[in-house]
């Protein structure tokens, strides 16, 4: 059996797109790593998310190989951010943010699975940051919390919103600046020679690029062109791009697209169609880690 925590704590990982809500966030336990300075530039922020993921999927996997129950899915990356002194935190003061980047686990596993994980990935990859990950329980309380779906750099209003929302209600933030980047996305796949030769090397832990509109990275695999490739494919379509053996995900215009049409590079082989809204994808940036894995039926 495999659980999902995300809707398990469901509270917790699906607010309100249109309302800020409060919710009592119990003590969880994460992998973390600290660091300082913008995301989008610091190789020490990019070496941490390779260890946590890292971590995570060698553990999970190593737990499934002990036949240790439940098995479960990978959480998603989350994050604190805070600044010294007196202001709060700045959005817009990206060199000076101080971040943990973290992921939860499963209340099942101890801290001997979490250093038997690292010893593994140690000896398969000894990522740099792996010797700052630390496996700790962290407890916030009453939090209030809302979703933003688009880009990063546009969050500034729902962060507001947040803080307006805590003003007017005579409360006052006790805690940092948390972060969950629900950009986990799932699609049906159909019955076909791409499909299966992408099962067939899955998971595959992979780093994303941005072109337009559109997701697209890198995966160990090689298929023929098929004959109902196509270029112009609608937002959402899981499409495997031949001549890069990459999988691309359009979500909107490309720098090639006429009008609003996504457009790729070339004609792909179509594996299936995401089951998630596509914009979800706008979240992404190039560099950001990418994990596909199948999901049992």
């Amino acid at each position: 059996m495999k659980v999902e925590y995300k809707k398990e704590w469901k509270h917790l990982y699906a607010p309100s797109k249109k309302e800020v809500s409060v919710v009592d966030v119990p003590p969880l336990n994460y992998l973390m790593i600290d660091g300082k300075g913008d995301p989008n530039t610091s190789p020490d922020y990019q070496a941490a998310l390779e260890a946590l993921y890292g971590t995570a999927y060698t553990l999970k996997f190593h737990l499934k190989k002990l036949g240790l129950e439940p098995d479960f899915t990978v959480m998603p990356l989350e994050g604190l951010w805070w600044m010294e002194g007196p202001g709060g935190f700045d959005v817009n003061d990206k060199d000076n943010w101080l971040w943990t980047s973290m992921i939860v686990q499963p209340p099942h596993v101890t801290h001997e699975h979490i250093e038997t994980a690292k010893e593994q990935l140690r000896d398969k990859k000894d990522p740099p940051a792996l010797s700052k990950l630390r496996f700790e329980t962290y407890h916030e309380g009453p939090s209030a919390q809302i979703i933003h779906i688009g880009p990063y750099d546009e969050e500034g209003p729902a962060v507001e919103q947040i803080r307006s929302f805590i003003r007017e209600s005579g409360r006052r933030p006790h805690m940092k600046h948390h972060e969950i980047y629900l950009s986990e996305v799932s699609a049906t796949l159909g019955d076909t020679p791409s499909t299966q030769a992408l099962s067939d090397v899955l998971p595959v832990e992979s780093s994303a690029n941005t072109w337009g509109d559109e997701v697209y990275f890198s995966v160990p695999m090689t298929a023929d062109l098929e004959t109902d490739a196509r270029q112009v494919v609608e937002p959402g379509t899981v499409c495997f791009w031949t001549e890069g053996s990459c999988l691309a995900l359009p979500f909107g215009p490309t720098p090639i697209s006429e009008g609003d049409e996504c457009r790729l590079a070339s004609s792909c082989n179509i594996l299936g169609i995401l089951e998630s809204d596509p914009a979800t994808l706008s979240s992404i940036q190039s560099g950001d880690a990418i994990t596909v894995e199948l999901q049992e039926a």
